[in-house]
């Protein structure tokens, strides 16, 4: 009976084992829960896309200041500027569409010279068109 002991746990290792492989193989569970990750990631990363007019798509956005000023930073709005022709989202470094201030929907030229770190702050800011003069 000690000899037929040990051989009967190793073949239910082995089958468990088996078992185990298959199982973690099996990833249809795995599939559906990545490609829901994926869907909602990309909504996100569209809705994100859409709200700041990003130009993605390859076409310049180019702006008026008339309707650069409408993306002040207030009331929910993007906050963009207006710096030697270039318009910047300055979202993420102007809370209330100020910083130090420099206001956000107007051409900064001028006033971001103002500003302790000057224009430095607009190497982290994507482009997202350019202003008619």
């Amino acid at each position: 009976m000690k000899k037929i002991f040990p051989k009967t746990i190793s073949f239910l290792l082995v089958a468990l084992l088996i078992v185990g492989i298959f199982v973690g193989c099996s990833n249809t569970g795995t599939n559906n829960t990545t490609n829901d990750k994926n869907k909602t990631e990309n909504s996100t990363n569209n809705s994100t896309t859409n709200k700041n007019e990003s130009i993605n798509s390859g076409t310049e956005k180019t702006f008026t200041l008339d309707e650069l000023s409408k993306y002040n930073g207030t009331n929910g709005q993007p906050a963009y500027i207006a710096v030697d022709g270039v318009v910047y989202d300055v979202t993420s470094n102007f809370p209330n569409g100020e910083h130090h201030g420099c206001k956000a929907g107007t051409d900064a030229t001028e006033s971001i010279k103002n500003v302790s770190h000057g224009s430095g702050i607009l190497s982290s800011s994507p482009v997202v068109g350019k202003l008619k003069h």
